[in-house]
């Protein structure tokens, strides 16, 4: 089980995936115990929290932090 999550979100892996490769490089170098979940990795909601919907930003959060715990 690794000690951090790095939760590379969709506007970095697909609108900058330099980004994300840096990020892991760095993580990689500061021999940080890492794992990603991958295509598992759900949306944070940030646009549609910035367009006021709240409560399908809450259901995507409880999904979210699932699919965390059961990664472990």
């Amino acid at each position: 089980m690794a000690e951090t999550l790095y939760w590379v979100g969709c506007m970095t892996a697909y609108r900058v995936p330099d980004v994300a490769r840096a990020t892991a490089k760095n993580l990689d170098e500061g021999r940080v115990d890492y794992v990603t979940l991958g295509n598992e990795e759900g949306c944070c909601g940030s646009v549609l929290l910035r367009s006021g919907q709240r409560a399908v930003v809450e259901k995507m959060a409880e999904d979210n932090v699932e699919t965390i715990n059961q990664r472990g």
